[in-house]
């Protein structure tokens, strides 16, 4: 969903690559609370399941974390707590 995903591509640049000005994104997302705490969710949530899944086993947590694109291990703690 619009690059969420993508490291160092901030929300504006996002919101113009898929031509919906920032001000409609944050709309749409005013149900989740905010579009940030809607992204958060969002990579909390796939962590778990990466975590959860045998397919993962193998990869360190901080890979996890990075690979979901928390900034650090402190960041990917703090969101589980």
């Amino acid at each position: 969903m619009l690059g969420m995903y993508d490291r160092g591509r901030p929300w504006g640049r996002r919101a113009s690559a898929s031509s919906s000005p920032r001000a409609t994104l944050a709309r749409l997302f005013e149900a989740e609370g905010a579009l940030t705490h809607y992204v958060q969710k969002r990579r909390s949530h796939r962590a778990f399941v990466m975590l959860d899944s045998a397919a993962y086993r193998h990869w360190r947590i901080i890979d996890i974390a990075l690979e979901c694109n928390f900034s650090s291990d402190a960041t990917f703690t703090r969101a589980f707590r």
